[in-house]
């Protein structure tokens, strides 16, 4: 390894298109084209696991998904868009996530880290 790579982390860089693909290639509260993904837990722009991201559209021409649930932080969290950052890094695998447009349809999902999903209650 030279001294400009860094160790293998447990943070992975999970590619925007792999969560969009992994969640239907639609965003998870509208069921629109989704061109950004949301950090459950907020404030770590850093963790990319898969289990820490969600579909969403954002800016003009969509409903701008993405900035409601910033600015609707404790609805956002009752859907599971957003996970408190306080307490164990594992939070995100242990909270299922609302899809309104979800793969399986509408549901409560369970995501993992590495990429998948799991239907936990159709909704």
């Amino acid at each position: 390894m030279s001294e400009f790579e860094e160790p293998l982390a447990e943070v992975t860089d999970a590619p925007n298109q792999a969560i969009f693909d992994r969640d239907g290639n639609r965003c998870v509260r509208c069921g629109g084209r989704p061109n950004t993904t949301q950090h459950r837990i907020h404030g770590n722009r850093a963790d990319r696991r898969p289990s820490n991201l969600l579909s969403m559209c954002m800016g003009p021409g969509t409903k701008d998904c993405h900035s409601w649930a910033e600015s609707h932080r404790r609805d956002a969290r009752t859907m599971g868009w957003e996970v408190s950052r306080h307490g164990r890094r594992d939070a995100t695998l242990r909270v299922s996530a609302w899809m309104e447009w979800g793969p399986y349809g509408r549901g409560w999902y369970r995501l993992d880290d590495a990429g998948g999903l799991t239907l936990v209650e159709a909704g």
